[in-house]
């Protein structure tokens, strides 16, 4: 065989080694199956165990929010002074009335000593006042002296007794600014911060602590104006407090009357009952009613799962089928069927191999 011959050879195996595998690949060489529908394989099931239901469910929004003290203030200091004593810290739980916090009070007791010195002083010539008054009053009577004389008399009692009364004015000063260096709680509740500790110069204003009550604590959330349109003064809300795993009661106690601009919702505050173990600041969930929608719910125990995909087994007139189906949320030993029933359905006992 010549050269040209061999070369001829070789390229005509490698075209059919080529072609044999393009039909391998193809499937030319596998049996294949003819046209029409499979035969669903028969699948051993149990009884009847439900009824695919369609109810009236209704269908919520949750929307975030706030916890937030409605009774809530800042204890601030009402003169200029040094902090003597703190008697409470962060966390204390305080009665109305109790003492808080001791200023000193040296030069509120010295300014309240001297105008119990200034009245008992005035007081003192308001008396000689008064019987010189009396005595030039029965000497005028008895012309003995000039009525020039009385109007002195009167005159002078006159404005000791006008300075009588500041000096009252000026004690009652001076005792409401002694007052001052007690600083007491104006409600009864929980010292939620401290800012201030002995020896601290406070001036008139400045905070030295933050005070809430607990029994006013209430849920507050910015709402979307299209859902805050809907709800009214008094509607029953269900708040979720997810760091506690509870849901409270609450009612629509006050909604602000004016939108957010940036976000387009109204502020909406919920009162709650008494829950003295939730905080200022937690998070919370407003449960918002929205409307009513028809849906399918079908016993738990009704549905299997092969791998990750749900399905339930209904009897139909021609025998058993096996359906595929989108499962919602579940509740009370029944789920949410969002797609592969439409209601009615007789549902059978999932097979054991689908119960796993």
């Amino acid at each position: 065989m010549n050269k040209s011959s061999y070369k001829i050879v070789i390229s005509v195996a490698a075209l059919a080694v080529l072609l044999v595998g393009i039909l391998w690949m193809a499937g030319t060489f596998n049996s294949k199956v003819a046209p029409g529908l499979k035969e669903p394989e028969a699948v051993a099931v149990g009884e009847p165990v439900g009824i695919a239901e369609r109810v009236q469910v209704n269908v919520t929004e949750s929307v975030p929010a706030t916890i937030r003290a409605q009774q809530t203030t800042n204890i601030a200091s009402r003169i200029l002074a040094r902090i003597q004593r703190v008697n409470v810290r962060a966390g204390a739980q305080v009665e109305q009335g109790q003492l808080l916090v001791q200023l000193e009070d040296a030069d509120a007791k010295a300014r309240v000593e001297q105008a119990q010195s200034q009245m008992s002083s005035v007081s003192a010539r308001l008396k000689e006042a008064r019987s010189r008054l009396n005595r030039v009053s029965r000497l005028f009577d008895d012309g003995l002296v000039a009525i020039a004389e009385v109007e002195a008399a009167q005159a002078d009692f006159d404005d000791l007794t006008a300075q009588l009364e500041r000096s009252r004015q000026a004690l009652k000063e001076a005792r409401a600014t002694q007052a001052y260096t007690q600083i007491r709680a104006p409600i009864a509740g929980r010292i939620v911060d401290r800012l201030a500790e002995p020896g601290d110069t406070v001036s008139a204003g400045q905070t030295v602590l933050s005070l809430y009550n607990p029994a006013s604590l209430r849920v507050e959330a910015q709402v979307r104006e299209a859902l805050a349109l809907d709800m009214m003064i008094g509607q029953k809300i269900t708040v979720d407090v997810p760091s506690k795993d509870r849901v409270v009661d609450g009612s629509v106690e006050e909604m602000v009357p004016a939108a957010e601009p940036g976000s387009r919702s109204f502020l909406v505050k919920v009162a709650i009952a008494n829950n003295l173990d939730l905080l200022p600041g937690m998070y919370a969930r407003l449960i918002v009613p929205v409307e009513q929608e028809a849906r399918v719910i079908v016993p738990v125990t009704a549905v299997g799962h092969i791998g990750q995909l749900a399905m339930v087994w209904v009897k139909t007139h021609t025998g058993t089928e096996r359906r595929l189906v989108r499962l919602g949320q579940q509740s009370q030993g029944h789920v949410h069927v969002t797609s592969g029933l439409s209601g009615g359905e007789t549902l059978l006992e999932v097979p054991a191999a689908a119960s796993q």
